[in-house]
């Protein structure tokens, strides 16, 4: 099945990244304002898309170790999201800062050249914007209230 795959070395340490990629405050930093992100393991995560919340993609959190992984398994919302995986690994760069390893894996053959592709693009900016945020304390996230729906 195809995947996504990024890796961006950012200068922060990994427990900066991690609470960036945990917290309400963190997420609303780099991917949407309109969230509901509990931070236990089982739990769901709510994101909003659009105004009042006119998308919505919930995430089962299935792994959280502080400083090193966080995964997610898409459960509702984006249709053809439900049966993939979002992980992000954290490792210690050598100058201090954290390498960041992005995957969002397990699309269907189908949806390659589509919406996985279209996809790519945005977490590559969602990635980008978290580089910001834990780098140069730039707080902008890629998706506001007002901000057009994704497709």
């Amino acid at each position: 099945m195809p995947s996504i795959h990024f890796r961006k070395t950012v200068d922060a340490e990994p427990d900066e990244v991690y609470a960036a990629l945990t917290t309400e405050e963190g997420l609303a930093g780099n991917w949407t304002d309109q969230l509901e992100v509990p931070e236990q393991t089982g739990e769901v995560a709510r994101f909003g898309f659009g105004p009042d919340w006119a998308k919505t993609l919930d995430v089962r959190i299935d792994a959280l170790e502080p400083g090193r992984r966080v995964e997610w398994t898409p459960v509702g919302g984006f249709p053809n999201w439900i049966g993939t995986s979002i992980a992000w690994e954290l490792e210690p760069a050598g100058d201090g800062g954290t390498v960041v390893h992005f995957t969002h894996r397990g699309w269907a053959d189908e949806h390659a050249d589509g919406e996985m592709a279209m996809c790519a693009y945005t977490w590559a900016m969602i990635i980008e914007r978290l580089g910001e945020q834990v780098d140069r304390g730039n707080r902008a996230p890629y998706f506001t209230e007002g901000a057009p729906l994704p497709r």
